[in-house]
């Protein structure tokens, strides 16, 4: 029968359930990660507000308290068919997002 030489002890133990009782019993337990899953961020804000242009937005900022602008800018490029020229051309549109607290 094939056994498994233990960490903790330098022994041989027959089954995986020994050795983990090894390390349990001499203090070098390490319990496993059942889930991988992060809890989930509470959010500390009410809501969020998107806008197509920065100027719209500052000025949003400017009159609603207790906002701010985000750093973040959401770029999005899309490739859109021109019938005159008969080719593609790249619309880049941005959005603007504040959130309120």
């Amino acid at each position: 029968m094939a056994t498994i030489t233990c960490g903790s002890c330098k022994e041989s133990h027959p089954t995986v359930n020994e050795v983990k009782l090894c390390f349990k019993r001499n203090n070098n337990f390490i319990p496993e990660n059942k889930t991988k899953t992060q809890a989930p961020v509470a959010k500390s804000y009410k809501s969020v507000k998107t806008f197509e242009y920065k100027k719209d937005a500052e000025e949003f900022v400017k009159n609603t308290p207790n906002s701010h602008l985000n750093e973040t800018v959401k770029v999005k490029r899309i490739n859109v068919w021109v019938e005159e020229t008969q080719s593609y051309e790249t619309v880049v549109t941005k959005t603007y997002t504040v959130v309120i607290y």
